[in-house]
């Protein structure tokens, strides 16, 4: 089956574009920042991507608060990602684009169609392009990403991929990092906000240790947020039990040295999921990763660029390694 765009069509009264193969199907919202909202496997019939169940996607006013109008899926977030105060603006939760409509086109390409998708800056004076490509009879999607300072002077930003992946208990994290610092956790089970700690284990040694890579069931009710940095390689993997489908992405690790963990295992609004994120730049307040020399600083008139694969895999207990091609190592689950 070749690979096929579907646009025309609308979600809850919001413009949506159908991308698909044999293999995988996203729909992705353009009329609501470029959102995938879902991401289905075809061979399970599994949406691998979270849902929240008590909001549905809903326009959302400019400038509005991205936790109360989170409907899950996956966003991507630019130019910041905690709401501050910045070069004397105020600038919105997690950005200026996932409220907003975005344009967009389907073109040619050598490996079939792609969804090429637009949107400026409200208050950063930069347009970013982005472009699905599905791989015709692999269940691996391309994703590029371009940002353009159309100013008269250079910008400072972030850019970060936020896939909230729907879980179950045994599912695993896997990510090449050295180390993790807690931002925000629940209670001790997550390590102490401020700590630092050799990636996977948190907490207090011998007493009340975590191992990040474990995804615990939602009664355990606890949350937390982190960053994963000294990456060894570009990618990161969520594998499921019993041989389900999983996710994985690979990435520069020029453009995304460090890595978002957000996870909730009950313990935040009831939610269970978890967002395993790329960003250019940490900590998530833009003021605090500027001073810290961490931001992306772009000239007027020039772009910056990278590209993305994501990958539906199976058969994983753990993984080791992700290319963009979608080739995956690692050691394979056992066989029911």
């Amino acid at each position: 089956m070749a690979t096929l765009v579907h646009s025309g069509w609308t979600f809850r009264g919001i413009e949506t574009v159908v991308v698909e193969n044999a293999w995988v199907r996203l729909d992705v919202m353009v009329g609501l920042g470029a959102k995938i909202y879902n991401l289905w496997d075809f061979p399970s019939g599994k949406n691998l991507l979270w849902h929240n169940p008590r909001r549905p996607p809903a326009p959302a006013p400019f400038g509005a608060n991205f936790d109360d109008w989170w409907s899950g899926g996956w966003d991507d977030p630019f130019p910041n990602g905690a709401p501050t105060t910045f070069q004397g603006e105020a600038r919105p939760y997690l950005g200026e684009l996932w409220t907003r409509p975005w344009q967009h086109a389907v073109e040619s390409g050598e490996v079939g169609p792609s969804l090429h998708m637009w949107a400026e800056g409200v208050i950063t004076p930069a347009r970013v392009d982005k472009w699905i490509t599905l791989h015709p009879d692999q269940p691996v999607v391309s994703l590029r990403y371009r940002v353009t300072n159309l100013g008269a002077a250079a910008i400072e930003f972030m850019l970060g991929i936020h896939p909230a992946l729907a879980v179950e208990p045994g599912s695993r994290i896997d990510v090449p990092a050295r180390y993790v610092q807690i931002a925000e956790a629940s209670g001790p089970d997550l390590g102490t906000p401020g700590e630092t700690y050799a990636w996977p284990w948190v907490g207090e040694p011998r007493q009340r240790e975590f191992d990040l890579r474990q995804v615990p069931p939602a009664h355990r009710g606890v949350y937390g947020f982190a960053y994963a940095y000294d990456l060894s390689g570009g990618w990161l993997a969520l594998s499921a039990p019993r041989g389900a489908p999983g996710f994985a992405l690979a990435f520069s690790q020029e453009a995304f040295p460090v890595l978002w963990l957000w996870l909730v295992y009950g313990g935040w609004r009831g939610h269970y999921h978890v967002a395993l994120e790329p960003w250019t730049s940490f900590p998530s307040r833009i003021d605090e990763a500027s001073r810290a020399g961490r931001t992306v600083v772009l000239a007027p008139g020039t772009v910056w660029e990278t590209e993305v694969a994501a990958i539906v895999h199976r058969g994983w207990q753990t993984v080791t390694h992700v290319a963009r091609d979608g080739h995956i190592t690692g050691k394979e689950a056992e066989q029911a």
